[in-house]
């Protein structure tokens, strides 16, 4: 609407009076030469130019009002600010004063919202910022407690939709590899769980708490106990260093760590028991997959297990990435085995520092390979004769 249309017509508005209908209704405000007017279906009321007085108020201040003392009981109001384009505010001194005034106060009004909107915008950010050490924080924090019960949590998820391998047998039998890796953990906090499952892909995962699941897959493509004791001891080093409930906590709001580190664990474990899947399907970055491969290399020394195997292992990955034709299989590939070239290098290196000494410590594992691929391959569902399962 124009100015001239405003002039001639007036805004949308409402009034209070005890002569309107239940004290108030909505009409049109017009402001004249002597008086502002409010017109409704049933009339019109009359409050005198001279002595009137503006102000704002209501929700952020947006609503315009205007009385008299002549008429204590009476106010219009209207959110349409245009009215104060009028002619009149600027030939009377009196309403020209109020107009400034009230013009000052929404100045004034912006600047506050601008600012609080300032400062969350600044908190958002601080916090974006922060997040990292207040994940590193949070987690440290972290009751083992809570963990195992989020990890229960995840693998119940895992277990309604993988073919979990009930082989109470099998798992008997990697205990030869796993209880010397265990015993060299100092801090053995961890109820670690191991479990395998029917899938043909050579992977391996760990789940907060200590649930270590492995692929059937990766069981039947390798070549000696000491590769699956290299995997087993990079996904326990996982469990140890925190990097899966680290993983999680990433992916969760700042509000939820904040619940975290106030000794509140129904947010997180809450948010686990819905999103179990997307969060253990997270990959690990490659910082956590170094000191994965770092940790665990020294588990496996401290169990006196030959650490090539670990080594020997990812060059088998390399080798399947290498036998990828597909972009889209070779492009998940390296999502889920991030720099293999660049871990199996850094990983040699280490190898070439042992010593003579740290050679001859090598205990024998007494695992039977090839009878434990066999009852493994006799446990699957799909039965096959292959040691090697591709995609």
């Amino acid at each position: 609407m124009s100015k001239e249309g405003d002039n001639l017509l007036g805004v949308s508005g409402g009034a209070f009076d005890e002569e309107l209908p239940k004290g108030k209704c909505s009409g049109r405000i017009q402001m004249g030469n002597a008086s502002v007017s409010f017109f409704h279906e049933g009339g019109q009321i009359d409050l005198p130019l001279e002595g009137v007085e503006m102000s704002l108020g209501g929700a952020s201040d947006r609503v315009l009002f205007f009385k008299h003392p002549s008429r204590p009981g009476t106010a219009f109001h209207t959110t349409d600010h245009s009215i104060l384009s009028h002619a009149v505010f600027e030939s009377n001194p009196n309403l020209a004063e109020q107009k400034r005034d009230v013009s000052r106060k929404k100045l004034k009004i912006k600047g506050v919202l601008f600012g609080v909107v300032g400062a969350f915008v600044l908190l958002i950010v601080g916090l974006t910022l922060a997040k990292g050490p207040l994940v590193n924080l949070a987690v440290d924090k972290m009751p083992v407690e809570w963990e195992v019960k989020m990890g229960e949590a995840v693998f119940k998820s895992i277990g309604d939709s993988e073919e979990v391998l009930d082989a109470p047998e099998l798992i008997k039998e990697l205990e030869l590899l796993t209880d010397p890796l265990l015993e060299g953990i100092n801090d053995a906090k961890y109820p670690f769980q191991f479990h395998i499952v029917e899938d043909e892909t050579l992977n391996a995962f760990a789940i907060p708490g200590g649930h270590v699941v492995l692929h059937s897959g990766l069981l039947l493509k390798a070549e000696s106990p000491e590769e699956i004791a290299g995997v087993l001891a990079h996904e326990i080093a996982h469990v140890t260093r925190r990097h899966s409930i680290r993983n999680m906590a990433n992916a969760i709001g700042t509000y939820v760590l904040v619940q975290m580190l106030l000794g509140d664990a129904s947010g997180i474990i809450g948010m686990v028991g819905d999103n179990a899947t997307f969060l253990i399907g997270r990959k690990y970055s490659r910082d956590y997959e170094r000191d994965a491969d770092d940790i665990g290399w020294d588990y496996l020394l401290e169990a006196r297990i030959n650490p090539k195997g670990m080594v020997s292992f990812f060059e088998k990955l390399q080798e399947e990435h290498e036998a990828l034709t597909h972009v889209e299989e070779a492009l998940s590939f390296i999502s889920t085995h991030p720099a293999t070239s660049e871990r199996i290098e850094f990983l040699e290196g280490r190898y070439q520092d042992l010593s003579a000494d740290d050679l001859d410590r090598f205990r024998e594992i007494e695992l039977n390979l090839e009878s434990f691929q066999n009852r493994l391959r006799s446990t699957l569902k799909e039965n096959t004769d292959s040691p090697i399962l591709r995609r």
